[in-house]
């Protein structure tokens, strides 16, 4: 449904430039709305479809959106930041500074990513999660919760960070590894992976060290997608986990994960809680 003029927010001034082959041009405010003031200038679009006129959503400073990227809601992309391809940035996100993100990424919630951050391909950053630094995200990796990518960290493939977890330093990781609570992953030392655990060869385990220095467990075999607690907390939940009318507990299921409890213990810290 097209908008009536009065509900219209921006107008493109005829103000263009040329943007990796790709002309762009330059919007004004021509109505309140937010922090915006009728007359303001914002960024650079591509075309009107790049940035809807419904919510406070908006295009400020030299950031650039183009192609088939949306901004939509009340999100703000700003600074010198440039969105791409069919990426969509929705809710109350904000993408700044030098920010990349193009392919067919989403950004919503609170999620913020700034800095020199790259997010690609098909990555999903939600909640409040936060991707900084010169960090990449991309494949189809999902960051959510209140996660923090940053630094040189790289997260792809089918990996999940979630909870309070901290990915930095040059690590890097994909597959499907799986970092929640309070995970702090600084180097490829800092975690193990386990396939095939449980009564589904598609399960995933993996062991990671946590920010008060012990070992942290997530995994995907759990009624509710995904779980995350300290290794005492985990042998806990072991003999809570039911498929139909089958517990783990007594089983060799739960020797399984009790023995990858202990190899994880070895492997990452002798002495861990």
């Amino acid at each position: 449904m097209e908008l009536e003029t009065e509900e219209l927010k921006y107008e493109f001034t005829g103000e263009e430039s040329a943007y990796n082959g790709n002309t762009v041009r330059r919007i004004r405010a021509i109505r309140d709305f937010g922090n915006i003031k009728a007359g303001d200038l914002g960024g650079w679009l591509e075309k009107k479809e790049n940035l809807s006129h419904r919510g406070n959503c908006w295009v400020a400073d030299n950031a650039t959106v183009r192609g088939d990227a949306r901004i939509l809601d009340d999100a703000v992309v700003s600074g010198n930041a440039t969105v791409y391809g069919r990426a969509i940035i929705r809710d109350s996100a904000c993408v700044y500074d030098e920010a990349l993100l193009y392919g067919n990424t989403s950004i919503y919630g609170n999620a913020q990513v700034y800095g020199d951050a790259t997010v690609y391909e098909d990555a999903n950053i939600k909640d409040n999660a936060k991707i900084f630094g010169e960090a990449k995200v991309y494949g189809n990796a999902k960051v959510y919760g209140n996660a923090q990518i940053y630094e040189d960290a790289s997260v792809y493939g089918l990996a999940k960070v979630f909870g309070n977890a901290k990915v930095h330093g040059f690590s890097s990781f994909g597959e499907r590894i799986l970092i929640g609570s309070d995970g702090n992953i600084e180097e490829y030392r800092d975690y193990i992976s386990i396939s095939g655990l449980g009564r589904s060869w598609g399960m995933h385990i993996t062991f990671y060290r946590n920010q008060d220095g012990g070992i942290s467990v997530a995994t995907d075999d759990s009624p509710n997608d995904t779980y995350s607690g300290t290794i005492s907390e985990f042998r806990k939940k072991i003999k809570t986990i039911y498929y139909g009318q089958y517990s783990y507990e007594g089983t060799k299921y739960e020797k399984a994960y009790n023995a990858a409890a202990d190899l994880a213990k070895i492997q990452l810290s002798e002495d861990a809680k």
